[in-house]
């Protein structure tokens, strides 16, 4: 468990969520998408690879490293394309702020 308590918006960074991309899965159908450029994207065959995907996420987490933030790693969900920022959330003292989510992307 997280102790959430966040008092000032300029202190030292202590962690980050991070999403894996080991079980992507395929590139979904252009249905599955609710903007116009990821859409797009499909269309044209721009998605990016597992590969290329689990680079920059490893690479994004030896910055955190570097800066001794902890990075606190999600479960895996096999098949699952969990790695995209879609729904921020944000603490505020001892309270987490959640996002207005589309109904249709909340998870079960």
């Amino acid at each position: 468990m997280i102790t959430l308590n966040i008092q000032n918006e300029t202190g030292p960074f202590e962690g980050v969520i991070s999403a894996i991309a080991n079980s992507f899965g395929d590139t979904p159908s252009t249905k599955f998408y609710y903007d116009i450029k990821s859409k797009n994207n499909v269309k044209a065959g721009a998605i990016s690879t597992v590969e290329s995907i689990i680079f920059e996420i490893e690479s994004l987490c030896d910055v955190f490293d570097k800066y001794e933030a902890k990075v606190y790693r999600t479960r895996e969900i096999t098949v699952l394309n969990q790695i995209f920022t879609r729904n921020i959330s944000f603490v505020i003292d001892d309270k987490m702020v959640l996002p207005n989510i589309v109904e249709d992307k909340k998870m079960s």
